[in-house]
């Protein structure tokens, strides 16, 4: 037991000082006895004859034994000693019936959580469920287990159980206690052990639990712990991921001689199917004295080393070969979660390296063990020369959307394929062949990438790690980067960056291309934050082909304007780094750094005088790099593009409010038209505004999008009823008052909790998942992916759909909704209007700002000669300045960027709401269907669209 730092020493009652003294055993001293009765007195009122009771129980009269003492602070012990006298007198009260029957306290110190409950069925298995549920809801947490029970004399009726929960962050490392800890290991173990094994092996476990080997002195646990771990690493590297060790020899040190079963299994297996595994022992009435559980992470995958004492007595030779049997067969026939993201990455990395026949291989294993995860695999093999390969690679997709199981059907990257294909029976013109559906072949083209890139990155002074992903397809890769301890995976990033494709074509922009990223796990502050961020551009850099002709990202979830102002002065960086290798003779113009730089960012590097001026002047390299990034701060960025995913929701909204009267999409998209549309957008904001004013809103996410679009809505006079963040929700049902001010306090970053004033409304903390079933005209759902499912069992952060009671779902968020929680509220009247429809005004902004960028360094005639501009804003540009001006200009004027953002969003968005009504399909179907029309127009689904790509990388440095 350790104590808390006290100097309680008041017992003035000498009858309470000598029976305290005789209290003590050989695992606690007088001195925490009288800590532990002093923290009773002042934290309790307990009267201090129940107090010296319970005390003696607990020490004198209770099994326990060392571990129990070891684990648990003076406070903790008294918690649970005050917690069940309580609800011991509760018991015996008059109100027991209505109580319920047992002890059940829970309680929370830090990062430890403690269950003290009853040794009954029923809230054993309570508490295990809430066990799962901690960590179900810290996916990034790695958690460890220790439990005893806890046997009073003479009552063993009245046993109960005490669980101990402790999470913490992996990877983290106090300074000095790896070394400390290789030098215990290596000094108990003698010369048993390689030291690089060691060091791997404490590598993979958690702080908490190098710590307790530190402070347990039993070689014998020592040994049992490394000896497992070396066999699970090589089980799992002959892709056997389950380990079962029953101890031959007796744990002989111990009041009742003992045998350990250690079950290795992965966490996602271990984490959903605790109760199960604990039922083996509980059925066959096989008591145990203690069980722990310890997280590894091994090979990027997480493992638990799950260990059950119990009594030698017990273990029968028929009982051991029954325990092997019934905890194998268990753990491999159990249901696991999805494939961790790292796993992922090495199954990529198998893929690359195999041959055609190995690939095929591959195949069939995905064919026979069928994982939603294996999309984005099999998406990656369509890109492969082997056309067997890509055959039977796009067969294996088709059947997985065509006959999914549960889990495949809830998941982001399933349901936007799904769609696609969905999309792709809809019939579209395609030149030289009129209309119709488009082939499989095609369908291949629209969702392959051209390269999927990771990385695994360790930040040697914080001991952070983090996995560095991005992708992008043919053309030229847009999306953002979010940063996320959990929603950041290949699966997430997959579904993401198809969507932006989509989300492009809708809009009709030219060359942009799938593309999204991410870092998994915390980017923390200052100067970690910068390190980690400066990391992240050099593998964008180097390994994922970022420029301005190749992949241009933006920000997203946790990557604001100041993440990006990093990230492009790293790029910057970069290309400063590689010119100056060329300019001075380390580097050939010729060489990967010298193609990388005239096919990503236009750069000339045979050209002499341009490569020395560079070289000399850091900022006018910004000229090249700045159209390689969007969301900048300052002066390089655009105006509009701050808030464009906002304006975005609120013309889709202005669309459908006001598309009884305009409902003629070429109004808006002919450049040929463009005074005809300038003339009309008075009267249509007239008619869309005084629709949309006599709405309610509520809002879950009031973050950038979330709160700007607050901010619109507000100042067109409509009634916000409710706005969360993480925090909670802030309620007021006539009508939030003072919006302006939240709004900006959002910006600036700060959280509703702090902002919240009398008359605002009602504040309900801990519940930002209120907005999505108010009773309201629009719910705006602006935070994550998936919070409204049709889930039997409801995660933290998810509605069920059933409680959506809004007649529009505005999803300002990418993938809010399930595929089935979308089609369920459609079948119910509610209208959905899709992500990949209502928030593409964030990849419109950075389109637009992309375009500016290379304007002002290469002029406007060469962006439009490369057809990098979109026909509304050349019909705009020739508008304002005159045919046949345009070509010479180095700037254009941002009222024209602003008008074009307006009406690109609002013809595409208008032309989706006619086709759907036409074809009594959905907005999303619609908005895709739309976008295949566009792909075809612009030759994406034949070779023609990849040689204009390859012409582009290759002519554009070096023509005029």
């Amino acid at each position: 037991m350790e104590t808390t730092p006290t100097s309680l020493y008041h017992l003035s009652d000498s009858g309470v000082r000598d029976k305290l003294r005789g209290m003590d055993n050989r695992f606690v001293s007088d001195k925490e006895v009288y800590d532990l009765y002093n923290h009773i007195r002042e934290n309790y009122d307990i009267k201090p004859g129940i107090i010296l009771d319970a005390i003696e129980t607990v020490l004198t009269k209770t099994d326990l034994g060392p571990y129990f003492y070891r684990s648990l602070e003076t406070e903790e012990i008294a918690f649970l000693i005050a917690g069940s006298r309580y609800q011991e007198a509760m018991l015996n009260s008059r109100f027991a019936a209505t109580q319920g029957e047992g002890i059940n306290v829970t309680g929370r110190f830090g990062n430890k959580r403690l269950f003290f409950i009853s040794e009954t069925r029923e809230l054993v298995n309570e508490t295990l469920e809430s066990i799962k549920g901690l960590m179900r809801d810290n996916p990034m947490e790695s958690f460890r287990m220790s439990s005893y029970v806890v046997c009073l004399e003479g009552n063993p009726e009245a046993n109960r159980r005490l669980y101990i929960v402790e999470g913490e962050t992996p990877g983290v490392r106090r300074a000095g206690l790896m070394s400390h800890a290789v030098h215990h290991m290596e000094e108990k173990l003698g010369g048993q052990v390689d030291k690089t094994e060691v060091v791997s092996f404490l590598g993979t476990a958690t702080e908490g639990f190098i710590y307790a080997l530190l402070h347990n002195q039993r070689i014998r646990t020592l040994e049992n712990y490394f000896r497992s771990w070396k066999r699970v690493v090589r089980r799992l590297k002959k892709g056997k991921a389950v380990h079962i060790c029953i101890d031959q020899n007796v744990i002989a040190d111990e009041p009742v001689p003992e045998r350990r079963i250690q079950l290795w299994i992965p966490y996602e297996n271990f984490r959903n199917n605790l109760t199960s595994i604990e039922s083996i022992f509980d059925k066959k009435g096989i008591p145990f004295t203690r069980q722990y559980f310890e997280t590894f992470v091994v090979g990027n995958r997480r493992m638990i080393a799950f260990s059950t004492y119990i009594a030698d007595s017990f273990i029968t030779p028929e009982l051991d070969g029954f325990l092997r049997s019934e905890l194998s067969t268990r753990s491999m026939l159990m249901k696991g979660d999805p494939i961790p993201t790292g796993q992922i990455g090495d199954f990529l990395e198998s893929l690359k390296l195999a041959n055609s026949e190995g690939k095929l291989a591959y195949l069939g294993r995905m064919q026979t063990h069928r994982h939603k995860e294996y999309l984005i695999p099999l998406v990656f093999l369509l890109s492969g020369g082997n056309e067997r390969v890509r055959k039977v690679a796009f067969d294996t997709i088709r059947n997985y959307l065509m006959a999914p199981d549960g889990e495949m059907k809830s998941d982001y990257y399933w349901a936007t394929l799904y769609h696609i294909f969905a999309a792709a029976t809809v019939p579209v013109e395609i030149p030289g062949a009129g209309k119709r559906a488009l082939f499989g072949d095609e369908i291949a083209r629209l969702i392959r990438f051209r390269g999927i890139y990771y990385e695994s990155f360790f930040d040697d002074h914080s001991g952070k790690s983090c996995l560095f992903i991005r992708m992008n397809g043919e053309g030229i890769g847009k999306g953002g980067i979010r940063c996320h301890e959990t929603h950041v995976s290949f699966s997430g990033e997959g579904a993401l960056s198809t969507n932006m494709l989509f989300k492009s074509l809708g809009l009709g922009i030219p060359y942009f291309a799938t593309g999204k990223g991410g870092i998994l796990g915390s980017i923390g502050e200052g100067e970690v934050r910068e390190r980690i961020l400066t990391a992240y551009s050099r593998f964008l850099f180097k390994k994922a082909g970022v420029g301005p002709l190749s992949d241009v990202p933006a920000g997203d979830v946790g990557v604001g304007p100041s993440e990006i102002g990093v990230l492009f002065e790293g790029i910057t960086d970069e290309v400063h780094r590689d010119l100056s290798a060329i300019q001075g003779g380390s580097l050939e113009r010729r060489s990967d750094s010298g193609r990388r730089l005239s096919r990503h960012f236009g750069i000339d590097v045979a050209d002499d005088a341009l490569m020395a001026s560079l070289v000399s002047d850091r900022e006018r390299i910004k000229d090249y790099t700045s159209a390689a990034i969007t969301g900048k701060p300052g002066g390089r960025g655009l105006a509009l593009r701050t808030g464009a995913t906002a304006r975005g929701l609120y013309e889709v909204l202005a669309v459908l409010k006001g598309f009884h009267r305009y409902s003629d999409p070429d109004l808006w998209l002919d450049p040929m038209r463009v005074d005809e549309a300038l003339d009309m957008e008075p009267e249509f904001y007239n008619v869309a505004d005084a629709n949309i004013r006599m709405l309610s809103f509520a809002i879950q996410g009031f973050g950038k999008v979330g709160a700007a679009f607050a901010g619109i809505v507000h100042a067109k006079g409509a009634a916000i009823h409710m706005v969360s963040d993480a925090g909670g929700t802030l309620v007021n049902l006539r009508g939030i008052p003072e919006m302006e001010a939240l709004v900006a306090g959002a910006a600036s970053g700060k959280r509703l909790s702090e902002m919240v004033c009398k008359g605002m409304g009602r504040f309900v903390e801990g519940d930002p998942t209120r907005p999505l079933s108010a009773v309201v005209d629009v719910v705006v759902p602006a935070a994550l992916e998936e919070v409204v499912t049709l889930d039997a069992e409801m995660r933290a952060g998810a509605v069920h759909a059933s409680r959506v009671e809004a007649d529009y779902i505005l999803q300002g968020a990418n993938g809010p909704l399930t595929p089935e929680a979308e089609t369920y509220l459609e079948d119910r009247g509610r209208i959905s209007i899709p992500d990949i429809l209502a928030n593409a005004g964030g990849v419109l902004g950075s389109y637009l700002e992309w375009v500016d960028g290379l304007v002002k360094m290469f002029g406007y005639g060469k962006i439009r000669q490369y057809g990098l501009v979109h026909p509304v804003v050349q019909g705009l540009v020739t508008h304002h300045y005159g045919e046949g001006h345009g070509d010479a200009l180095n700037a254009v004027d941002e009222v024209i960027y602003n008008r074009a953002f307006r009406f690109i969003m609002r013809g595409t968005a208008m032309g989706s709401v006619k086709l759907a009504s036409a074809r009594g399909i959905s907005l999303r179907t619609a908005w895709m269907a739309e976008g295949i029309a566009a792909s075809a127009r612009e030759g994406r689904l034949d070779d023609s669209f990849g040689d204009r790509v390859e012409y582009l990388r290759s002519h554009f440095a070096t023509s005029g």
